[in-house]
């Protein structure tokens, strides 16, 4: 499962942006799992943040991107009128070492012509390969001393 795109933003503070990886053959595809908005986690689409490449909420199957920059129109809006944009995309983890390495992914060459629609030009030249990943719980937040 290799990282295949960089999605590099023009605007904003840089690096602005995204990498993504994921299973793009349909042969090994998981099922989608259920969409958790960030009205529900409590998560938020900053710097660091793992989250759910999908089509429409609830088509989730395995590709996710971890972001480079706060990309906070990511999260769940409520407010919007649009139904995809109410939902957001769903974050499901971050980054607590390795920002570097995401870095040099997200600087690997792009290819001008992989890629159809919005992703053309996006696909990175040579697809990075994940080696491997794991998942680390934190300890829970020491609370703030209360003074008398």
């Amino acid at each position: 499962m290799p990282f295949y795109r960089a999605m590099h933003l023009a605007w904003g503070d840089q690096p602005n942006g995204l990498i993504q990886t994921g299973q793009r053959d349909t042969r090994y595809l998981f099922p989608p799992i259920a969409h958790e908005p960030t009205t529900q986690t409590g998560l938020s689409h900053k710097a660091g943040a793992l989250s759910m490449a999908r089509n429409a909420p609830g088509t989730a199957t395995g590709s996710f991107s971890i972001l480079l920059s706060d990309l906070t129109g990511l999260d769940a809006d409520p407010k919007a009128t649009d139904p995809d944009a109410q939902a957001g995309y769903a974050v499901f983890g971050h980054v607590v070492s390795g920002m570097d390495v995401v870095r040099a992914i997200f600087d690997q060459p792009l290819s001008p012509t992989a890629g159809e629609g919005v992703m053309k030009g996006q696909m990175l030249a040579n697809p990075v390969k994940v080696i491997s990943v794991r998942r680390v719980h934190l300890p829970p937040p020491v609370p703030a001393p209360v003074n008398p």
